[in-house]
């Protein structure tokens, strides 16, 4: 079974914890992987992702100077 990836958009105003928990919500009640941008970092997360690691991964991702920033839950 192919596993599909879906993306997200999230409004303004909206926090990277916020996005995080959603995300991995809807990963988990349709079962996808589920995209979205960040300010600029790509930002994954499935149905086995953690709001927390995912945050962390986000912060880190924003430090890096150079390359495509992308953030694993």
């Amino acid at each position: 079974m192919a596993t599909a990836t879906i993306k997200l958009e999230f409004n303004l105003g909206n926090s990277i914890e916020e996005a995080f928990e959603e995300a991995i919500r809807l990963a988990t009640t349709l079962r996808v992987w589920c995209e979205f941008d960040f300010n600029g970092v790509t930002c994954l997360a499935n149905a086995e992702s953690e709001i927390a690691k995912g945050v962390e991964s986000y912060h880190n991702q924003l430090e890096r100077k150079i390359g495509h920033k992308m953030a694993f839950a």
